[in-house]
């Protein structure tokens, strides 16, 4: 089973598919068997088996254990060898043996896995005793909800589907088709297959057969899925034309959604051994469903030189193993026993070809854009390659040209296509949209498929006219007649800037800053973070040097630098000296080339705190006498609408001379609130008789503008009573 570590190096289950009154008179069984999804609808995958019938001879009585004779009904040994002499009129004694008839054998997945005895049993309804089945599929035939098993039987040939249920599957088939005719070259089922859209799964069986003396077509039977199932008989057939192929390449089809639109196609691959058997090519042809059928000519054919040789092409498998949205087919090649002259041989190693679906479009689209839709104004050379021949059944045309947005900028481009005289260049383009970057190197002319590729390298510049999804028109000209081919809502030039990534301030004094925070007037901040992408990116980075980088105030105050490809901006800018509470910091893109433009600027507010603190709330007043040396002195320190008084910074000097000398500033004995827009502080000063005494204050605010000193207060005490 597999698990998070892929598989364990022993089985979790061992299931003995014989009977067991036969296990110990058999060396070995053929038998087949398929995974046939969820039969039952529990949610676990089932598994389905079929034992090929059998016979046990049993000793003949002489002691001897002698094997049954030649061609004889046993497990096919010494079928060659001549019969032991006799009696011509005597007859062949009846064998003493023992038939075992097939078996089918289902097995219901589970969360513990499978179990060891099949959970319902089956025996084919077909005459002879040997019954070989050509493959197991399931589908959903009849779209309830359960998978079907659909057996393929080479025998008769006939199809067998058993429909599944809650109950599983019925002891009996619930639908037989059979063919009145046998395959001359083989015939193969393919189920699940969409071939009409519908909801209920189809199958289809293809087979070969030979018209004429060198003409080999492929024949498709759809037996297409109802609400009742399949029908009886098939309900349409389709002929498909083989080019260049034989019976003796054996082809093969496999119907895979080849062009991502939900429907089967039918992809036809084979072998071709070179004359000396040292290499393999590989043909293949593709045939697309239109819904309403399949054409009878191929609509794309490939071939593939293999630098190494395989005998055969076995059946093809199918998925979207790149998950494009297109299915690629997985042909195994397998290796084979070589010879040499000495007596030794060797087995060569074996291949498995991937034929991936996307290549294939990409082939067969006359105008491929790998990187579309969203192009980039002045960003890079963008590759339209244009296929001249896609099919690789045409007469190759002798000029391309390549018109982008016919409905609007009309920008035409031009290949001449002619050994010896071969151009690329601009031919309309009189706004100068567009810079062609091509050489002649990119006319690649390809022998094997029958066409020329032009790469029409593409920068467009930054005045394309508008941002729509556009056309792309392919004009391949012949003796001056054009076949037209359109690519609608190709690509669309953006040229749109955004800014994007978190916005940072730090003030040269301040440190880092947030939105509304102050800064001291005249401060030098420093604003980055964000780096300049195309519109609706996240790493798409306009080229260096096509315009410049701003931060601006609103006052006119700018300081600008060249972009940098994919690096954060960072730019200084100095804040007014006057003080304003909403400085806006504007990043911006300046100098814009063309028709490009920034969405969106982006802004960080800041308030300007230029100003000091002011005093106020002087205690005492100046006209005051005191009786008593105690005296309050107080202030309140006020930094308006602004950033604030930093508490700490109230300090208070006096002087008792008439202001001749003044104590150092202090904050002893100072009671001081808190840091705010206002400060007030008190002290109880020991002051002399007279008047000329004086007390000052300073403070500084948040930002650091100050400190700003009060003027001189004066303070009078008398003390001395009155004689």
């Amino acid at each position: 089973y597999g698990s998070e570590d892929g598989f364990a190096e022993q089985a979790d289950t061992v299931i003995n598919i014989l009977p067991t009154n036969a296990e110990p008179n058999v060396t070995w069984i053929s038998f087949q068997f398929g995974g046939v999804g969820d039969v039952n609808g529990d949610g676990y995958d089932d598994l389905f088996v079929y034992r090929h019938g059998f016979e046990i001879w049993e000793d003949p009585g002489n002691g001897g254990g002698e094997p049954p004779p030649g061609g004889g009904r046993g497990d096919g040994a010494n079928q060659d060898e001549p019969p032991p002499d006799k009696d011509p009129d005597e007859p062949w004694p009846e064998p003493n043996a023992t038939f075992y008839p097939p078996d089918f054998q289902l097995f219901y997945g589970s969360e513990g896995g499978l179990p060891l005895q099949p959970d319902w049993n089956g025996t084919p309804e077909l005459e002879g005793r040997y019954y070989y089945l050509q493959g197991i599929h399931h589908a959903d035939v009849n779209a309830d909800g359960y998978s079907d098993v659909i057996l393929a039987s080479t025998s008769a040939p006939h199809v067998q589907v058993y429909h599944g249920s809650e109950d599983g599957i019925s002891l009996e088939p619930d639908m037989t088709v059979t063919f009145n005719t046998q395959f001359s070259y083989g015939w193969t089922l393919h189920a699940p297959v969409n071939f009409n859209g519908d909801e209920y799964d189809d199958i289809v069986i293809d087979y070969g057969q030979a018209e004429g003396l060198f003409d080999y077509v492929q024949y498709l039977y759809l037996l297409p899925g109802s609400e009742l199932g399949i029908p009886t008989r098939p309900s349409e057939s389709y002929k498909l034309v083989l080019k260049e192929l034989s019976s003796d390449h054996s082809p093969r089809v496999v119907m895979a959604d080849i062009n991502g639109d939900g429907l089967n196609d039918a992809f036809i691959y084979a072998n071709m051994m070179s004359q000396s058997r040292e290499r393999s090519e590989f043909r293949f042809q593709l045939h697309f469903n239109s819904g309403d059928g399949i054409p009878e000519e191929p609509s794309w054919q490939y071939k593939y030189n293999a630098d190494w040789m395989s005998p055969q092409l076995n059946f093809a498998d199918r998925g979207d193993f790149d998950n494009d949205g297109y299915e690629d087919v997985a042909i195994p090649a397998p290796g084979e026993w070589v010879w040499w002259d000495d007596g030794t041989s060797e087995y060569t190693m074996g291949h498995l070809v991937i034929v991936n679906g996307g290549g294939i479009m990409d082939l067969m689209r006359p105008l491929t854009l790998r990187e579309g839709p969203d192009l980039y104004a002045a960003y890079k050379a963008y590759n339209f390659r244009v296929n001249v021949n896609p099919t690789g059944l045409s007469t190759l045309p002798t000029r391309v040209q390549l018109t982008l947005d016919p409905e609007g900028a009309g920008v035409v481009l031009e290949a001449g296509l002619q050994m010896g005289g071969s151009y690329i260049k601009e031919v309309t383009d009189p706004e100068g949209l567009v810079t062609l970057a091509s050489d002649l190197t990119d006319i690649v002319h390809d022998s094997d498929n029958n066409t020329i590729w032009v790469h029409f390298r593409v920068e467009f510049n930054w005045s394309w006219p508008h941002e729509e999804l556009c056309d792309a028109k392919v004009g391949t000209i012949i003796d001056d007649i054009t076949t037209p081919f359109i690519a609608r809502e190709l690509f669309r030039v953006e040229n749109d800037l955004e800014l994007i990534g978190s916005l940072a301030a730090s003030g040269a004094i301040q440190g880092d800053l947030e939105e509304g925070d102050w800064v001291k007037g005249g401060e030098e901040v420093t604003v980055s973070g964000p780096v300049v992408v195309y519109e609706g990116t996240q790493d798409v980075y306009p080229p260096s040097g096509a315009f410049q980088v701003t931060l601006q105030d609103n006052d006119g105050s700018s300081s600008s630098a060249a972009h940098v490809s994919g690096e954060a901006v960072s730019l200084v800018l100095a804040v007014d000296t006057a003080t304003d509470a909403d400085e806006n910091l504007t990043l911006t893109l300046t100098s814009l080339p063309g028709l490009a433009t920034l969405i969106e600027e982006r802004s960080f507010q800041l308030g300007v705190d230029a100003d000091v603190p002011t005093f106020t709330n002087v205690v005492p007043g100046p006209d005051d006498w005191h009786s008593s040396s105690q005296v309050l002195a107080g202030v309140t320190a006020d930094d308006g609408a602004s950033a604030g008084v930093r508490a700490s910074t109230l300090e208070y000097s006096y002087s008792i001379d008439d202001g001749v000398t003044w104590t150092d500033w202090s904050t002893n004995g100072l009671e001081v609130g808190a840091d705010g827009v206002t400060v007030d502080g008190m002290v109880l000063l020991t002051i002399p008789d007279g008047a000329d005494n004086y007390v000052r204050w300073r403070a500084t605010d948040l930002v650091g503008n100050g400190p700003a000193i009060s003027s001189n207060l004066r303070i009078m005490v008398d003390t001395i009573n009155v004689t």
